[in-house]
């Protein structure tokens, strides 16, 4: 509507203004609460029974100026302040897919824009759909047979996924980095570090490759003998200046100490320095690429996260919501109160995106984060959209180039979805998001994805 019209408008000039040096983060932090604040005013002067009626009437009045401005019109909607569908908008008897026409409809007819409306019907189409799930009654309540019925379940969804992923494989291999953990099919090897995701999508942002293998001399210097770890480390230095990483260390981190107070050289620290000047670097790209050259002073959300706060908030959050889901979805198909359509995989996989999207929205909402299509923060279910018009939609965005999709079975290079996405614009990386008993997530390369036959002639 009108307010997002406004705020979006507001936070584009003030993000434009920021790149081009012409004012502080901290201006630019002012500036864009002030849009949010204008923009929560003119949803209040829409609606005469809010309490803030008469103070944003007079807010407004006075930031138009004066001579007697009015408050422009702010036409309707069908959901009322607190998110709820108004009476009379839809069918109740209606089918849940009728009903988010009506939604959509609805909101047009009210002026709001058809992108715009699609996404709010969608979210009241997921909120719905998984609220009758959740709400429904098992049609099955003994322990044993419900048991009986969760093994024949994951026998299913074990054949299901494995015809899945065999088709996937068909078409082509590719360079699957893990950052979670859990058992099953997995692609090699596995990366597990505090900082993970961190790690994993500054691996997959490595032109050059050299990341992986400092990290994994730091692993085996100490089975080398002196001469061929000093010449490993000279060589990934070199690499590193000729690379263009700014700060790189010149020489060797040392030990002091022993019984006759003589130095040594500290291999190990010496490594580590290497591949924190390099991780440093390919994070520096990846995050201007995502948020902008200034991402270092951006603050996201009401806790004011940084962007490194804030993807390591999302991603623990969809890897908790996606395996509780899991769980949550095998109990309600084992009971029968989640009736499966076409098949357990399909059933199990729609239900854990539907879960993990209300969930991430609620997040997005709880802390003030634009979600739309035009969020330069996280959009979640938006289309991203190419300049030739074509469009596809990852359940999750993040800044301009980092997309997460939720699955069970495992998304190679070569997925018709993943390549997709990557032929609309360019990407940071495409993080996979599992079930942990389905062996956790991993992110794929953009490199790794195969680039779209020229036309012939």
């Amino acid at each position: 509507g009108l307010a997002a019209e406004i705020s979006s408008a507001i936070n584009g000039d003030v993000k434009g203004r920021l790149d081009r040096g012409e004012i502080s983060p901290d201006q630019a932090r002012a500036l864009n609460e002030m849009s949010t604040f204008t923009g929560s005013m003119i949803r209040a002067a829409a609606s005469p029974n809010d309490p803030a009626y008469a103070f944003a009437q007079d807010y407004l009045g006075q930031l138009l100026g004066p001579g007697g401005a009015t408050v422009p019109e702010v036409r309707g909607t069908a959901f009322d302040d607190d998110g709820n569908l108004m009476p009379g908008i839809v069918d109740p008897k209606a089918p849940l897919e009728d009903q988010s026409r009506q939604i959509y409809d609805a909101l047009v007819s009210r002026g709001m824009k058809p992108d715009e409306a699609a996404e709010l019907a969608g979210d009241y189409y997921d909120r719905t759909w998984l609220s009758n799930v959740q709400n429904a009654r098992p049609t099955l309540t003994d322990p044993v047979a419900i048991q009986q019925r969760m093994g024949e379940i994951d026998e299913a969804l074990r054949q299901q996924i494995r015809a899945q992923e065999l088709n996937e494989a068909s078409l082509g291999g590719g360079e699957l980095l893990e950052v979670g953990g859990g058992s099953g099919i997995r692609p090699p090897p596995q990366i597990s570090t505090n900082r993970g995701v961190e790690n994993a999508l500054n691996l997959a942002a490595d032109p050059a490759g050299v990341l992986g293998p400092i990290q994994e001399l730091r692993g085996s210097f100490t089975t080398l003998d002196r001469i061929n770890v000093e010449e490993s480390i000279n060589s990934y230095r070199q690499k590193l200046i000729d690379l263009g990483v700014p700060n790189v260390p010149t020489g060797y981190a040392e030990n002091i100490g022993g019984p006759d107070g003589r130095t040594s050289r500290d291999y190990g620290g010496t490594i580590d320095s290497l591949e924190r000047a390099y991780a440093n670097h390919l994070e520096n790209a990846r995050y201007a690429s995502q948020y902008g050259e200034g991402w270092k002073d951006v603050r996201i959300g009401r806790s004011n996260m940084t962007v490194q706060e804030f993807e390591q908030q999302v991603f623990q959050r969809t890897q908790a919501s996606v395996d509780a889901a899991y769980t949550r979805g095998r109990q309600q198909m084992s009971n029968g109160s989640l009736a499966i359509t076409y098949n357990e995989n399909y059933t199990l996989g729609r239900y854990i995106d539907e879960q993990t999207r209300v969930e991430m929205r609620e997040f997005a909402r709880s802390q003030g984060i634009p979600d739309n299509q035009g969020s330069q923060f996280m959009a979640v279910n938006r289309r991203i959209t190419g300049a030739d018009g074509t469009y596809g939609t990852p359940d999750l965005r993040l800044g301009n180039s980092l997309l997460i999709d939720y699955t069970l079975a495992n998304k190679t290079p070569y997925s018709s979805q993943i390549r997709s996405w990557a032929n609309i614009q360019p990407l940071v990386g495409v993080l996979i998001v599992r079930p942990t008993a389905y062996g956790g997530s991993y992110v794929i390369p953009p490199a790794s994805i195969p680039k779209p036959k020229p036309p012939r002639g």
